[in-house]
């Protein structure tokens, strides 16, 4: 479902929408506001709408890669080598 709802919020900022996400613990509140069927759990309120003509949004700059990650090229590529051997059906020995 995540992915799902990702792919909607994108969707619907495409369209000039403007979504806010909320996730409340727990969510049997909405269940019994709702009147919904015990076997029904929501997980996610998603709030839709236009943005005011004068919104703000914040200019978030994201991170270059090498600033929040770490990449262990040897490891990785002892890894692929012995992969590679097995598929193979060769001995790593």
């Amino acid at each position: 479902m995540g992915i799902a709802t990702g792919i909607l919020i994108t969707a619907l900022h495409q369209a000039g929408l403007a979504t806010l996400t909320h996730t409340p613990s727990p969510m049997k509140f909405l269940a019994e506001i709702l009147d919904r069927p015990s076997h029904e759990r929501p997980f996610l309120l998603l709030v839709v709408g236009y943005p005011a003509k004068n919104a703000l949004v914040p200019d978030i700059e994201r991170l270059p890669l090498n600033k929040i990650s770490t990449f262990f090229i040897k490891h990785a590529m002892y890894v692929y080598s012995g992969l590679k051997h097995i598929l193979a059906g060769q001995s790593l020995s």
